[in-house]
């Protein structure tokens, strides 16, 4: 009667190292340079970043916009990890594009980068990697700026401590 016990345990355990073992795609959903929340992306899908700085009046004014997307909107779109410009778009891109964020002419847009990530690579879309790639700084109120990642790897601590715990109660039974 105790081995069948012990071994539906640890079935269980087998399934839930399984299922977290999935590494599903988490993109930071937020329009500040330090983003905020984190959103886990569905299948087909996708993590999109968007950057660009526009003169306005002399004032350089930077916009930051992260989310999860279908797959098919970035082919559509051409846009993929190599992370295009707006001039890299085409024509019909661009103008939409400025047309309906920028709000603005082609030639006022700065600097840009558009990327749609399969991996961490959208998530470090921030005024670290703006002010490295481009020399530009901005001010806003401290935040830290986490890896994604980082919540993965307390997840999977706190995992292996709970299967050790289980397993403790399943040899001592």
């Amino acid at each position: 009667m105790e081995k069948p016990k012990k071994d539906t345990i640890l079935q269980l355990m087998i399934i839930w190292i399984g299922l977290l073992s999935v590494n599903s795609l988490e993109c930071y959903d937020s329009s500040y340079p330090v983003p905020h929340r984190r959103t886990e992306c569905g299948s087909n899908m996708m993590c999109y970043s968007e950057y660009y700085a526009v003169n306005r009046s002399g004032t350089i004014r930077q916009y930051y916009d992260r989310f999860c997307v279908h797959e098919s909107h970035c082919l559509y779109r051409g846009i993929d990890e190599s992370c295009p410009t707006l001039a890299q778009l085409d024509h019909k891109m661009q103008s939409l594009f400025t047309k309906h964020h920028a709000k603005s002419q082609v030639n006022s847009i700065r600097f840009s980068e558009f990327c749609c990530c399969s991996t961490n690579l959208c998530n470090d879309v921030n005024h670290k990697r703006v002010y490295d790639k481009y020399g530009l700084q901005i001010t806003f109120a401290d935040n830290v700026f986490t890896d994604a990642s980082s919540s993965r790897s307390n997840i999977v601590s706190l995992t292996l401590l709970f299967i050790s715990i289980i397993m403790y109660f399943v040899s001592v039974f």
